[in-house]
């Protein structure tokens, strides 16, 4: 009983993968913005980039929304309700996720690559040439979701913990124990649809680097209650 309802499984989610291959190669957005962007002169791309990323760095509150379906993970970077960028992970992981953020006409702001390890979770920050400018690492065997905030230097940057809470909710602080950031979960939204507050004023936790938080926290979650969902069938 168990080897046919693995089989009907994969023969399923094989369907929805072929599927879901052959509308994506039919004009997706994302094939469509990196045609735009090859279009563009340096200087015309360079002002699309600063543009979003100034936006992005001047928000109150930000919000990220996952894509239901997609090939490969893919997320909405709003600001003020209006979309700003995109972000979208490797569809096939090899050594980690790789998820890069973009501009509407497809231009790179930055991007971020988890490494592969058994126990915690580690990510290293790339700005928009490719230079590596921080990582993101979890603190071992933590009860909550802990995380520490690097800049190019590995110097302390901030820290982000998981919040008491009935979804996902954490508090983004500086160096010094001060909260800059608030990760805050929708209960009821079709996929994931997260909220990042800004606490402070002038803070050193920059907005790129809450919103790779609050991407891979969401991920770590989804990935950790799908793991409980699993557990509980088989039981």
């Amino acid at each position: 009983m168990l080897k046919r309802k693995s089989s009907s499984f994969l023969s399923i989610a094989l369907a929805l993968f072929l599927t879901i291959l052959l509308l994506s190669s039919c004009g997706s957005p994302e094939a469509s913005a990196s045609s735009q962007a090859s279009e563009q002169a340096p200087e015309e791309i360079s002002a699309d980039v600063e543009a979003a990323i100034t936006t992005l760095e001047n928000a109150s509150t930000i919000t990220v929304k996952k894509a239901v379906v997609s090939i490969g993970d893919s997320w909405e970077v709003l600001v003020d309700d209006v979309k700003i960028a995109t972000i979208k992970g490797e569809f096939i992981y090899v050594l980690g996720d790789t998820y890069t953020m973009r501009t509407i006409a497809g231009n790179i702001m930055g991007s971020e690559g988890e490494q592969y390890r058994i126990i915690n979770h580690n990510a290293i920050l790339y700005d928009k040439d490719g230079n590596q400018n921080g990582s993101i690492k979890e603190e071992f065997f933590s009860f909550w979701y802990k995380f520490y905030i690097n800049d190019a230097d590995e110097q302390l940057v901030g820290t982000a913990e998981q919040n008491l809470s009935l979804t996902l909710s954490a508090d983004i602080k500086d160096a010094d124990d001060n909260v800059a950031w608030r990760i805050d979960k929708k209960f009821f939204a079709i996929g994931s649809t997260l909220t990042i507050e800004k606490k402070a004023e002038e803070t050193d936790v920059s907005a790129m680097q809450a919103v790779w938080m609050t991407v891979i926290m969401s991920e770590i979650d989804e990935a950790a209650n799908e793991d409980d969902d699993d557990d509980d069938d088989d039981d």
